[in-house]
């Protein structure tokens, strides 16, 4: 893949800039600085390139001269999808960009693992499995998150791009696996007759299966297989509820979480498949659906616990 994009400086002094790609899981990167006609500079700045970079994005430096003009080739190559969403400025502008923004992912991942301290304890205290596999997905989602932005690459500095890559696949998968496990313990397995049970087991499977693939095949070949897995879960888990004859208020509210993920999902592909134009940055994407969905969520399974304690009580 290359990229090409053109700085103008239209000041009477000396200008230094950064460049910033706001995409931290390309493998491989290079940086041309190319100005009257030769390059000046170069860089390397992927996730697997040597020297390992020290920023948590790909990053370059531009010394711009009074009314002058340099043009940037970007040279990359990944193992993985490629967005290139840039943003240019000088140091102390860059410095408040990513506090803003590593605030908002502090913000993000804070908030999915207090839901899932808070999901563990109710589930301890209630002994209900929903409230620990609720638990699970906002585990798994905050380390998806983690990886997804380059935290986990600061954090595993020094280790093979490898066990970051199935990490996040891993990941990945086990996050739809324990939402369709979550799906089906929810509507209750005893209430689903012999296709519906077939069917939920089918889910868990290929999910399951989408775990066990990045430990057999390299990120590259897993990664594959497991774009569909997020539709299996959410799907599964619609078709069990509008199954249903008589569904209970937590089920429809349930649907209506799950039916949310489908437009929102197909928009994100769409994008990056470059269908449609990038209507919504990937990380407002993700940062207005998941905290959403989790709280409905949580809200449904408390809304379910009380329903199913009243039932206990009458009988």
């Amino acid at each position: 893949m290359w990229a090409r994009f053109t700085v103008r400086s239209e000041a009477d002094r000396e200008q230094d800039l950064i460049a910033e790609l706001l995409w931290a899981r390309l493998s491989h990167l290079t940086w041309y600085v190319v100005a009257d006609g030769r390059v000046v500079k170069s860089v390397v700045g992927g996730a697997d390139d040597e020297p390992r970079r020290t920023d948590r994005m790909p990053t370059i430096g531009l010394e711009l001269p009074p009314e002058a003009e340099q043009t940037v080739y970007l040279r990359g190559e990944s193992d993985t999808s490629i967005l290139l969403p840039l943003r240019i400025g000088s140091a102390e502008l860059m410095r408040l960009f990513e506090q803003r923004q590593t605030t908002a992912d502090a913000l993000q991942i804070g908030f999915c693992l207090a839901l899932a301290f808070l999901a563990l304890l109710v589930g301890w205290v209630q002994r209900s499995r929903l409230y620990l596999y609720l638990a699970a997905i906002a585990l798994c989602y905050a380390l998806y998150y983690a990886i997804y932005h380059g935290y986990a690459a600061l954090a595993l500095a020094g280790a093979p791009l490898w066990v970051e890559r199935q990490m996040f696949g891993m990941v990945f998968a086990l996050l739809f696996f324990f939402l369709a496990v979550f799906n089906g313990n929810f509507i209750g397995r005893a209430r689903m007759n012999r296709r519906e049970q077939w069917l939920q087991r089918l889910a868990e499977g290929i999910t399951l299966a989408g775990v066990l693939a990045f430990l057999v095949f390299d990120f590259r070949t897993a990664i594959r297989l497991a774009v569909p897995l997020p539709l299996i879960g959410i799907l599964t888990g619609l078709v069990l509820v509008l199954a249903r004859r008589e569904r209970r208020p937590a089920e429809i509210w349930l649907a209506a979480a799950l039916a949310a993920f489908v437009p929102l999902l197909l928009l994100g592909e769409l994008q990056l498949k470059g269908v449609v134009p990038v209507l919504i940055p990937f990380w407002a994407l993700q940062f207005l659906m998941w905290p959403s969905i989790l709280t409905v969520f949580f809200l449904v399974v408390t809304v379910r616990q009380r329903a199913k304690e009243s039932e206990d009580s009458g009988r």
